[in-house]
């Protein structure tokens, strides 16, 4: 593709620079426009969809060995049971096919959402179960992962 889309942002960059940013009048509104045109330069807008595509990967991941930690015993299907069944559905499905950023978008907020209830309901099981090395292992697995990316 061409140009790529680092290219065009690169672009958009330089027009905000050099175009608009000398007819911009307020101090408060040329600020703004510098956090813009810096915000657009921290994204690797080349890679932003394998990058998206191998985080849900990740997480489908914590997602099916949670759900098989959570079944292996009814002590734990039972606390968490509200979770079980989005554990279940975020395990990524064995199917090639290439999809759109939007879809690996809303995957990843629906992701989010759940590994923060999941984190949450982990950090407390292992609270009132210190022995439990594999909760802890799991959370502790899933707190590394979104502390690389973030």
């Amino acid at each position: 593709m061409q140009p790529t889309p680092a290219e065009v942002i690169t672009g958009i960059r330089r027009i905000l620079k050099d175009v608009v940013e000398p007819s911009v009048g307020s101090d408060y509104a040329r600020n703004r426009l510098a956090e813009v045109r810096a915000v657009l330069a921290q994204i690797d807008w080349n890679d932003s969809l394998t990058h998206l595509a191998r985080d849900n990967s990740a997480v489908s991941d914590f997602a099916g060995q949670a759900a098989d930690w959570v079944n292996a015993a009814p002590e734990r299907r039972a606390a968490f049971a509200g979770l079980l069944p989005g554990l279940t559905e975020a395990q990524r499905p064995a199917v090639d096919v290439v999809e759109p950023f939007a879809v690996h978008n809303e995957r990843s907020e629906a992701y989010s959402r759940l590994m923060v209830s999941l984190t949450d309901c982990l950090a407390a099981w292992v609270r009132e179960h210190p022995a439990d090395d594999g909760a802890a292992e799991l959370l502790d697995r899933i707190r590394r992962h979104y502390a690389r990316l973030g």
